[in-house]
């Protein structure tokens, strides 16, 4: 670590400008909460957007006054140039932002996370040294490639080995660790996990620099096709050779592996059932989401290697150079044209309409012809029964009886439900609340399940048991209604 490594970092780093933010801690805890507790690697604009402002009314509900501007104002600033604590892009294929945290906002969380681990765990000294020896030892074994040396150190191992297995047969017991132990190499277990999806988002970004640079290169012509060509293969042959891309394209292997991905998954499944990590809960669920989480990332990565390829395929076509050609040729004609007739001043109104899109029609999709629905004539009667008047007077004093509908009370309800889930089926969101304004309450949340998209399966009936106002319980026979995060207005 020098002057000349650190000055830069201070001066241009995304990690340390978004470390010495204003409201770093409050930036931090929600980055966090959005994307590492919930195992996220994106989300949609729409959802971010409605998490942060559940975030900010929460600071304002605690007496908090940061945070204060719109929500859509922030996102603006944090994607912007001159913070890049996030990276919003068009997800393929789908006409969706999406949002994703950058590599250096991955290093600040891991750094902040680290920290607050060494304040309130064991400083694990004795893992990390045995760590450290069994590194030196195979280090030390397979770097020389002297197969001879490599014999008689695996002799020696083997010996070791041998030891080892003949005291556990003449004794009753083996070796176990003891807790301290155990709660040491986990933690060890997990910081490896955080440095790897850190090391993913490291090799995307270096893929997006190679697209970058070449498309930079096609836009400017610097260099033919070929010269472009070797560029690129230079620059992923280079990728390879850092120990980010090595460990990527390991995990790679491995993961395609699918012997070793079975052993695995078994291990940390046996992992996950030890007594003495039974109070690790959020720790077991970042392991047993480990796999998934990393082969989402490794995914990701191999979709911009696959625009790459595309990318390339393009610039390498003739046809394609031919429209593109022919493309520019037509720009600079309308050009020249628009510029020969700049002071013309009968076209100062002139307009231009460009049509978007060509809408297409299958016949297909018409529904095919059906009569028209007939219905039944009935005769109404105008004669009304003896008890009438009373019957008015009961619905009038029952209409009276009713309460109104908090409508934003129960959004509230339903926003707090889905800030811990995806979705929240509605005989849970009412298996624990009273309804304070009767069996009217649960219509008014079928129509907001209607009013926001949520899912209404009429297929499908749930059995509900609400409590009323005064205590006593009702069943009710329901379509089945789902709640879901994706539909919560923003």
């Amino acid at each position: 670590m020098t002057l000349d490594q650190l000055l830069p970092l201070f001066a241009h780093s995304p990690m340390t400008r978004l470390l010495r933010a204003d409201h770093a801690p409050y930036l931090l805890a929600f980055f966090f909460q959005t994307f590492k507790v919930q195992h996220r690697v994106e989300i949609e604009q729409d959802r971010f957007l409605a998490l942060l402002r559940d975030f900010q009314e929460d600071l304002a509900e605690s007496g908090q006054e940061v945070l204060t501007r719109p929500a859509d104002h922030y996102l603006s600033e944090w994607v912007g140039e001159n913070a890049r604590f996030l990276r919003r892009f068009l997800a393929p294929d789908e006409n969706l932002w999406m949002i994703e945290l950058q590599p250096e906002t991955e290093d600040a969380l891991y750094f902040i996370e680290s920290v607050i681990e060494r304040q309130n765990r064991a400083l694990g000294t004795e893992s990390r040294m045995q760590m450290i020896v069994e590194a030196v030892r195979e280090l030390v074994l397979y770097a020389s490639g002297d197969a001879e040396a490599q014999i008689i150190r695996l002799e020696r191992e083997r010996d070791r080995i041998d030891d080892k297995i003949r005291a556990l047969k003449e004794s009753d017991a083996g070796e176990a660790f003891d807790q301290r132990q155990v709660r040491e190499r986990f933690y060890l277990i997990l910081g490896m996990l955080r440095e790897l999806t850190s090391d993913f988002r490291m090799v995307e970004e270096k893929f997006r620099d190679i697209v970058r640079g070449m498309r930079e290169r096609e836009r400017t012509h610097e260099g033919r096709a070929g010269d472009i060509l070797a560029y690129v293969l230079d620059a992923e042959d280079e990728l390879k050779e850092h120990p980010h891309g090595a460990s990527f394209y390991a995990f790679v292997k491995f993961i395609l592996s699918g012997n070793q991905r079975d052993d695995f998954e078994t291990l940390i499944s046996e992992l996950t059932d030890l007594n003495d990590l039974r109070d690790e809960g959020d720790g077991i669920t970042r392991l047993r989401k480990m796999l998934p989480l990393l082969t989402e990332e490794a995914t990701k990565i191999l979709s911009t290697t696959q625009r790459l390829s595309a990318a390339l395929r393009r610039l390498l076509d003739p046809r394609a150079s031919a429209e593109n050609r022919q493309i520019k040729n037509a720009l600079q004609e309308v050009m020249r044209l628009a510029a020969g007739q700049r002071d013309d001043e009968s076209l100062a109104e002139l307009t231009l309409e460009i049509d978007q899109g060509v809408s297409l029609d299958s016949p297909m999709s018409r529904t095919f012809w059906a009569p028209s629905e007939r219905f039944q004539s009935v005769t109404v009667n105008e004669t009304e029964p003896e008890d009438a008047e009373e019957l008015r007077k009961k619905a009038r004093e029952e209409y009276a009886l009713l309460k109104r509908i908090d409508w934003r009370a129960m959004r509230g309800k339903i926003k707090d439900a889905l800030r811990t889930a995806e979705s929240v089926p509605l005989e849970s969101l009412l298996a624990e609340k009273k309804l304070d304004a009767g069996l009217i309450e649960v219509l008014g949340y079928l129509q907001l399940a209607h009013d926001d998209r949520h899912l209404i399966d009429d297929s499908s009936q749930s059995l509900i048991h609400v409590t009323l106002d005064d205590g006593s319980r009702r069943l009710l026979k329901l379509p089945r209604v789902v709640f879901q995060s994706s539909r919560i207005s923003t």
